[in-house]
């Protein structure tokens, strides 16, 4: 994100206890957040360098403002609020830029309707635009409704999502805008209704019965980062013999160390295979 909405009301009413120090590195570690659009890693060297923590003093109030304002979730501090508002700044983009690009669609159709139009009556004559221009209204029509029905599918589609998950862990989520419409981006994103129900799926098997299952909401599972991720996670086999890691490409193994909660940074694909192969299964 190349800007976010700093809300003074509510960043004063949840600092004013603060220290000085404490109040400019939380603010440095939110905009960090919201920069990468990723939760902060767990590495308080790395954290400390990247934030400018320095003395001791800077250290320390540095790990009571992450105690305090993040969650550490699978290796990484966690910030809900900076999860909203990224989501909402992705949603709102990506409406602008479906928006933009149905309105040059439709420019582009009309202008080769026209010169469609012009080509027809050089080679036919009057009567023949006349038959065009009589039979234009029903072939809009058509359209509309092709265009409605296919609006229907996709909503309903998303509906089933959000029953699905409600179904796989006992929840109770509405068939709400906001949900609906996180479960539609990942539609027109190129995934289908099975993607989803599959990473519904994977999640509720890993954290059902854990302290993670509060994460099984729409906004977490269907949002835009986590999704692809989550996605990426499903159907990989952890099988940790040497000779088959060895098969797997860099970008799987990294997938497949995150889903096993190991630090990936600074790791070359060999120090990668030795730190799976000596993970607990």
């Amino acid at each position: 994100m190349i800007h976010y909405p700093h809300y003074i009301t509510d960043f004063n009413n949840a600092t004013r206890h603060l220290t000085r120090v404490e109040r400019s590195l939380y603010r440095d570690a939110t905009e960090l957040y919201y920069e990468t659009e990723l939760p902060l890693i767990d590495d308080i060297d790395f954290l400390n360098r990247k934030l400018i923590a320095r003395s001791d003093e800077e250290k320390e109030a540095l790990l009571s403002v992450l105690s305090e304002f993040f969650n550490l979730v699978d290796g990484k501090y966690v910030h809900h609020r900076c999860e909203e508002e990224i989501l909402k700044f992705h949603n709102m983009t990506s409406s602008k830029s479906i928006a933009g690009k149905a309105s040059a669609a439709a420019k582009a159709k009309r202008k080769a309707e026209r010169l469609a139009s012009k080509k027809q009556q050089d080679s036919t004559g009057v009567k023949q635009v006349l038959k065009s221009v009589a039979t234009e209204p029903q072939q809009n029509s058509t359209n509309q409704n092709q265009n409605q029905n296919q609006f229907k599918s996709i909503v309903g589609q998303a509906k089933q999502a959000i029953d699905y998950l409600n179904k796989k862990c006992g929840s109770d989520f509405r068939h709400v805008d906001s949900n609906i419409d996180l479960v539609k981006a990942r539609f027109k994103q190129g995934y289908s209704i099975d993607d989803v129900i599959a990473v519904i799926d994977s999640k509720c098997n890993e954290w059902i019965g854990t302290e993670s299952a509060k994460y099984l909401r729409p906004a977490t599972i269907f949002g835009k980062e986590k999704f692809s991720q989550y996605h990426g996670q499903v159907g990989l086999s952890i099988n940790t013999s040497k000779t088959d890691l060895a098969k797997l490409s860099n970008e799987e193994l990294f997938k497949m160390a995150e889903g096993m909660s190991i630090h990936t940074q600074g790791l070359y694909r060999n120090d990668l295979i030795s730190a799976i192969q000596a993970k607990p299964q």
